[in-house]
């Protein structure tokens, strides 16, 4: 059954069962053979498997890392290296010591060379934002003194304030009592006329007064606050009350005499908060409408307690 290949070196033999390689070729010697065309189907499918594995191979010899960013953009990277909570690389045209970083939060997934495919699934946090119609905590009763009061104006003044809703509106009221009051001089029947000689403020004259009223705050509660009070004030004073004696102005009578004083008051001030239970006001006491005229303001200083 077997002949010599008439387009192979003498000694080459093909059979049914082999074909040889001759002068670097597939299937030279096949063609001198008788039965080449048994081996032609078998020889198909043999060139076909090695194109298949030579075009896989150079596919794979090609593959590189995919960076793909979540903004869209696609990276073909080269030399990918891990480090921690980031990546490096380097691009196809950067030299050897040139390194690129990029950190994992920003990639949506790395597909690698081999296949493997890492996903970044990180969740987005959104930071919350503190609900601004809720306020800090904050103390809303104020026991108050005014330091200021004893030295200035022999007057023992204590004060209560309620803050009320977010702390933008206190309501207050306040008593006073006065050690030492000062007793004006009331003339009458003279040719000057009635007059009232008041040369000192109201708080030294007053032999006591209460107030009711509300403190208005621009700021928040906190360090610094700027308020705005209006209060009613209602008290009594005692004067000396002088007339002539039968129109004869080098003979008069004396009388003393108690009367009451109603008004409005007007108070701006800047209160300082160091602590959380402690609190000072500096302010004024600024007579608006008072009967009688008193018209001096009145400096405050006070101390407050706060619970």
């Amino acid at each position: 059954m077997e002949k010599n290949c008439r387009a192979g070196k003498p000694n080459y033999k093909c059979s049914g069962r082999s074909f040889f390689v001759v002068e670097g070729r597939w299937a030279t010697a096949l063609r001198g053979c008788k039965n080449h065309a048994a081996h032609r189907p078998f020889l198909k499918i043999t060139l076909l498997v090695l194109a298949i594995l030579c075009s896989g191979m150079g596919s794979l010899s090609t593959a590189q890392d995919i960076l793909f960013r979540k903004s869209g953009e696609n990276i073909e990277a080269y030399s990918l290296t891990t480090s921690g909570k980031s990546r490096s690389y380097r691009l196809k045209d950067d030299p050897e010591m040139v390194r690129r970083y990029i950190s994992i939060s920003s990639l949506d997934s790395i597909r690698y060379a081999d296949g493997r495919k890492d996903i970044f699934n990180f969740p987005e946090i959104i930071p919350e934002k503190p609900d601004q119609d809720e306020a800090a905590p904050f103390d809303r009763n104020y026991l108050l003194i005014d330091v200021a009061a004893l030295p200035i104006y022999k007057n023992l003044k204590f004060s209560y304030e309620h803050l009320m809703g977010k702390g933008f509106v206190g309501l207050f009221g306040t008593f006073a009592v006065n050690f030492d009051p000062i007793k004006p001089d009331i003339w009458e029947g003279y040719e000057y006329g009635y007059e009232f000689q008041f040369y000192d403020p109201m708080a030294r004259v007053m032999t006591w007064n209460f107030r009711a009223g509300a403190n208005f705050y621009i700021f928040k509660p906190g360090y610094f606050r700027l308020a705005a009070g209006l209060s009613w004030i209602t008290g009594a004073y005692n004067y000396t009350k002088s007339a002539p004696l039968d129109h004869d102005p080098w003979v008069t009578t004396t009388e003393h005499k108690n009367e009451p004083v109603n008004g409005l008051l007007f108070s701006p001030g800047l209160h300082y908060q160091p602590e959380s239970f402690i609190q000072f006001r500096l302010g004024l006491d600024i007579p608006v409408i008072v009967n009688p005229d008193f018209n001096m303001s009145m400096l405050t200083l006070e101390a407050a307690l706060n619970f």
